[in-house]
């Protein structure tokens, strides 16, 4: 979120969900200086903690330390036993250095690939930079929100789209995560306010809903102007209530149903880059960021966030889309190492288990989002998300065909 932050780990500067890491070294930025210090005092209490490891490695070269300055907090990762691969995007600066790569084939070599999923469709319209996905229960296809052109459409098994919502309609702007909420025959929009939409122009953060039938706004919800937020993901509960993570300013917000206004679920600073979240049932919130997973008690006066156990050497962090079912969290990590798609296994506050479901690098380029339909994972696999820069897209770069991939569950 180039308002500031970050991404696919912390060493890839986004200006919405994820950026490509800059030629020249990113200027000291104040929110990922305070993030590098909370690291900091987490990793006195835990000095083993690999996601912490990982994300305090991939801040060094964007809050302007010397990229070099990265390999003592890998080589601690490595030493832990980690097993999921770096991402070659958040270490550019030091890719040729001996160190780094003998650091990433040791851990590299305790991992293992899985490839289980197959192209679904392939999207027409490789400009619209997609973050969201949403499945509608009603219809066989999928909706796609576009970071770039600011709209909403819908694509079919054959490939056809269609537009829900024209660009820009109500003041839209780039559009990230989506849920649709049949019931009420709507779509509701992350808007955020990033350089990589069409025509950007800085302004607020908003959360929009719009009719499926004809993409008109049916209800918009602004985010307090004069300080820095991020609408991110969102989830609907039964009656019509919808949550949405603010990753720039670390808390969940809700919309009740029958009043715009945004009400704080838990206090602001909370999450360090709080992203995917999923309701498990109306009473209770599971809530992925940069660290772990944390499960939010939404009953009662002032709701908790607990963060979630898990046996040594599984990692929570990174969580993108996120679905929970079945006494399941399925999920796209991507945010501490190699994307892939994983099913973490949980109890109330306790992962029991992570297996891998996809980490195939042919099948997934910089995924983000997820929906679940037919006993399958649905995941915009090819975002171009590495075409996007703090001034709009890389002129003449080349875009290649968005794919949706259908991941089987075990």
């Amino acid at each position: 979120m180039q308002s500031a932050l970050l991404g696919i780990g912390f060493g890839v500067i986004i200006t919405a969900c994820h950026h490509p890491t800059p030629a020249a070294p990113a200027p000291a930025n104040p929110t990922m200086v305070a993030i590098a210090a909370r690291l900091d005092k987490l990793l006195v209490a835990s000095p083993s903690d690999g996601a912490l490891l990982y994300q305090r490695a991939s801040l060094v070269p964007v809050i302007g330390d010397p990229p070099a300055e990265a390999l003592p907090y890998l080589e601690r990762l490595d030493a832990t036993g980690w097993s999921h691969p770096l991402a070659g995007n958040d270490f550019e600066p030091i890719a040729g250095d001996p160190r780094y790569v003998a650091i990433a084939a040791r851990i590299a070599a305790r991992s293992h690939r899985v490839s289980a999923s197959t192209v679904a469709v392939r999207v027409p319209v490789p400009d619209l930079i997609p973050e969201g996905i949403a499945c509608d229960p009603a219809s066989p296809g999928f909706y796609l929100g576009s970071m770039h052109k600011r709209s909403i459409i819908a694509i079919d098994a054959a490939g056809v789209t269609r537009t829900v919502v024209a660009p820009r309609t109500g003041g839209a702007q780039s559009v990230l995560g989506i849920k649709v909420d049949a019931a009420r025959g709507v779509v509701w929009a992350a808007s955020h306010n990033d350089p990589a939409m069409e025509d950007y122009r800085e302004g607020t953060d908003q959360v929009i809903s719009f009719a499926i039938a004809d993409g008109s706004v049916r209800r918009t919800v602004s985010f307090p102007a004069g300080e820095p937020h991020g609408a991110n993901d969102l989830a609907v509960a039964s009656d019509g209530t919808v949550y949405v993570t603010d990753m720039i300013g670390g808390a969940v917000y809700r919309i009740p149903p029958d009043r715009d206004v945004l009400e704080l679920v838990v206090p602001l600073g909370t999450f360090i880059y709080p992203n995917g979240l999923a309701l498990l049932d109306d009473r209770q919130l599971y809530v992925g960021d940069a660290l772990g997973i944390a499960l939010v008690a939404l009953a009662g006066a002032a709701p908790t966030a607990i963060r979630l156990t898990a046996p040594a050497g599984i990692a929570l962090g990174g969580i993108d889309g996120m679905v929970v079912v079945a006494g399941h969290i399925y999920g796209v990590q991507n945010g501490i190492g190699e994307p892939r798609v994983v099913a973490i296994a949980i109890e109330g506050t306790r992962a029991l288990s992570l297996d891998i479901l996809e980490n195939d690098p042919a099948a997934l380029a910089i995924p983000t989002t997820t929906c679940l339909r037919d006993r399958a994972l649905y995941t915009i696999a090819n975002t171009n998300l590495g075409a996007i820069t703090a001034k709009g897209l890389a002129p003449g770069r080349t875009l290649s065909e968005p794919r949706i991939v259908r991941t089987p569950l075990p």
